[in-house]
């Protein structure tokens, strides 16, 4: 889930699944990078997480799901130093 200073919510998703085949015991690592939303619009990406195990890896974009509204214009009036 994504949320904004200004109260507004929605939800992270991937944009495609991945598979990433390893031993039972091979240990699996996640980073996730994600960045503030330019648009707030469905199905913008936000993000990447990639799984890496031993030499393999795989990755997907990670994108908003739902719509996450913009501030009004009495909120960025009372909050100037919350907007970037």
């Amino acid at each position: 889930e994504i949320s904004t200073a200004w109260g507004s919510q929605a939800s992270l998703v991937l944009a495609r699944g991945e598979k990433l085949r390893t031993w039972s015991d091979t240990p699996v690592t996640v980073d996730l990078a994600t960045s503030a939303p330019q648009t707030y619009a469905e199905g913008e990406v936000v993000g990447r997480i990639t799984w890496t195990a031993g030499p393999r890896s795989a990755s997907s974009n990670v994108k908003i799901s739902g719509e996450l509204g913009e501030p009004t214009l009495w909120w960025r009036l009372t909050h100037p130093g919350q907007l970037g």
